[in-house]
């Protein structure tokens, strides 16, 4: 009896954006299909900035800094996030209100806030730090961070379904994942073909 390992709710929602982009198919190569996985997530982020300038908003800094610091108190409250942790959290939250408070207080400003926040923190931990599998202290006060700030962009801009796109866009980052092992795995046994056919 063959056992069946069921996909995440991750890798479930990675496969229906995949299968929502007409050029992915099966008859593709894993490179191939990479490329157009690429080109719809780096199309879903220039439509979600473009739109969220076009319903650009000013916002007050203090309202969103309240609740930054409210996700500061939850993440003081939660029983990982002790000790070193807890001051790791602190850092995290001190960081994006820094951030905050050196840019214009306009949504696409924010919105790009986020985004090189997302960077800083993966430089800092690396990719795995927006798997969910792979949760820790840090994950977790970086999660709370995101979650503040995607809450505040999508109620301050109900037009633009910020948390739509940005689900959409992490759904492909993770297909995304998925697929490159593959498509790098499928070029090395091309060119290992290449070098014995000319050798």
């Amino acid at each position: 009896k063959r056992s069946v390992i069921q996909p995440t709710q991750q890798e479930l929602k990675a496969e229906l954006e995949v299968l929502k982009i007409s050029e992915v198919n099966q008859k593709n190569t894993f490179q191939r299909n990479y490329n157009f996985i690429l080109k719809e997530n780096l199309s879903e982020a220039q439509n979600l900035k473009n739109t969220l300038i076009q319903n650009d908003f000013v916002f007050t800094r203090k309202e969103l800094l309240a609740r930054l610091n409210r996700a500061a108190e939850n993440l003081s409250r939660n029983p990982s996030i002790v000790g070193d942790a807890e001051k790791t959290a602190e850092k995290l939250v001190e960081e994006i209100k820094r951030r905050v408070e050196a840019t214009p207080a306009k949504g696409s400003n924010l919105l790009q806030v986020r985004k090189e926040f997302d960077h800083w923190v993966e430089s800092q931990k690396g990719a795995n730090i927006f798997d969910p599998t792979k949760e820790g202290a840090f994950s977790i006060a970086n999660r709370e961070i995101r979650r503040t700030i995607n809450s505040f962009l999508d109620e301050k801009a109900p037009n633009v379904a910020v948390k739509k796109s940005l689900a959409k866009q992490s759904a492909l980052f993770n297909a995304l994942d998925n697929v490159a092992p593959k498509a790098a795995l499928e070029a090395d046994t091309a060119i290992k073909r290449f070098l014995q056919r000319a050798g």
